[in-house]
C-alpha cells in the first residue's frame, strides 16, 4: 500500500470506528432524563440539581450529553444543570435540514421552553 493510500484510508477507518463505538455505547446505556418534542422530532434533556441560575451544557460538534456527566454532577451540587443532545446526536432524533446555527438555537429555545 502506498503512503498516499494509507493517508486516505486511515481517517476513514478512524471515523467508522468512532461512529460504531459511539452507537454501541448509546445502545448499551439507556438515556437518563426525558425526550421532548420540539416540533416534529424529539430532543433528549437530562436535568440534575436544583437552584438558580440554571446551567445549560451543549455538547457541541458531534458529542453527546453523556460526555459531560462528571462536570454536570459537580455543578448539580450547587444549582440546576441541564445537558442535552442536539438533533441527530446522542439520544435525540434527527432534525430537519438544513442544520444551521439558527435551527439549532431555535430547537434549544423550544426545548427549554417546553421543559420549563
Amino acid at each position: 500500500m502506498t503512503g498516499t493510500a494509507l493517508l486516505v484510508l486511515l481517517p476513514i477507518v478512524g471515523a467508522v470506528y468512532q461512529w460504531t463505538a459511539t452507537r454501541n455505547f448509546e445502545r448499551r446505556n439507556p438515556p437518563r432524563g426525558e425526550s421532548i418534542d420540539v416540533g416534529g422530532h424529539r430532543l433528549h434533556l437530562h436535568r440534575q440539581g436544583e437552584g438558580s441560575p440554571v446551567v445549560v451544557i451543549d455538547a457541541g460538534l458531534a458529542g453527546g450529553s453523556y460526555e459531560w456527566d462528571a462536570l454536570a454532577a459537580e455543578i448539580s451540587t450547587v444549582t440546576e444543570v441541564c445537558t442535552y443532545d442536539r438533533a441527530g446526536y446522542g439520544w435525540s432524533d434527527r432534525g430537519p435540514g438544513p442544520r444551521s446555527s439558527q435551527q439549532i438555537v431555535a430547537e434549544l429555545h423550544t426545548l427549554l421552553e417546553k421543559a420549563r
